[in-house]
């Protein structure tokens, strides 16, 4: 069945936009002959999206109602492991940090749920809220041992479950962080409930949040690119056909074109079908910025 499922996750968010819809294209699929959901035959994603191009270049649907449905059909095909935050980019506290140090990145960063381990960071034990916290702090000065009681119990999942799976479970036990684990068991990244909406609805930032757009356009055929940006969403973004089976970003792919990491100073160029990719920028043996030029391609 096309999107049911998918927007199923999302109906508590989107539930007006959604029914009506779901009444419009009922709607237009009988006009046009062709079966509804409720009959036999099921509506194919392809047949879909092409009402929904014909929609928004007669002007029934904007580019952004367009853009958020085309997310629906994205979300029901990513994984948790393409939608985390990984594991180098998680702030993470030791169990043994001193409390004015944890604080301090509390005030940095204005996270809300933060992964606290012991020794290593494979070995998560809980999470911290900081909401727990200032409660706490306003009945007694902390010490040390404080934070360990404060914890609450991690929830983890496996790195490969869907999305929308996730999205369904998080709700019902209303989890508002998992801890992805790959298959040897270490920890991979972190999964938000505003991580999972952002890929239907759009980037929330917060006020104090500096918004910086992954594909930026700096000149005809000219892109900076984030060196974490989707692949899938590089592809969709620009009309591009990268494919690659070991890595999901932009910074694995072009790794494995060049065969091993670029060190820091490297400032190697890629060519490939047609596009020419400069790295721009290195950080911990990861490429985080990216120049992109189409040189054939028209």
């Amino acid at each position: 069945m096309f999107t049911v499922m998918p927007v199923h996750y999302i109906s508590i968010i989107l539930s007006p936009f959604i029914k009506l819809l779901s009444m419009s294209t009922k709607f237009v699929l009988k006009l046009l002959g062709m079966k509804t959901e409720d009959e036999e035959e099921a509506v194919t994603e392809e047949e879909v999206k092409a009402l929904l191009k014909m929609g928004n270049e007669s002007g029934t649907f904007d580019d952004d109602e367009k853009e958020m449905i085309d997310s629906v059909f994205k979300f029901d095909r990513r994984t948790a492991r393409e939608i985390m935050v990984p594991r180098r980019e998680v702030i993470a506290f030791d169990i043994d940090d001193p409390f004015e140090e944890m604080i301090d990145e509390i005030l940095e960063t204005r996270h809300n749920r933060i992964p606290v381990y012991e020794e290593n960071i494979d070995n998560i034990i809980g999470v911290l809220h900081v909401k727990d916290m200032m409660i706490e702090m306003r009945k007694h000065p902390l010490k040390k041992g404080d934070v360990r009681q404060m914890l609450r119990q991690p929830f983890f999942i496996p790195e490969t479950k869907e999305a929308d799976e996730l999205f369904r479970i998080m709700q019902e036990t209303r989890h508002h962080m998992a801890l992805l684990v790959d298959e040897y068991g270490g920890f991979s990244g972190i999964v938000t409930i505003e991580n999972l909406v952002e890929e239907i609805m759009g980037d929330i930032n917060e006020e104090y949040e500096e918004v910086v757009p992954e594909i930026e356009c700096v000149r005809e055929d000219e892109y900076k690119i984030d060196g974490g940006v989707l692949i899938d969403d590089l592809n969709d973004e620009l009309g591009l056909k990268l494919e690659t089976e070991n890595y999901d970003t932009l910074s694995g792919y072009l790794i494995e074109k060049l065969g091993h990491i670029p060190a820091k100073e490297d400032r190697d160029i890629i060519e490939t079908d047609g596009l020419i990719f400069k790295i721009e920028e290195v950080k911990d043996n990861r490429i985080t910025q990216v120049r992109l030029r189409m040189k054939d391609l028209k």
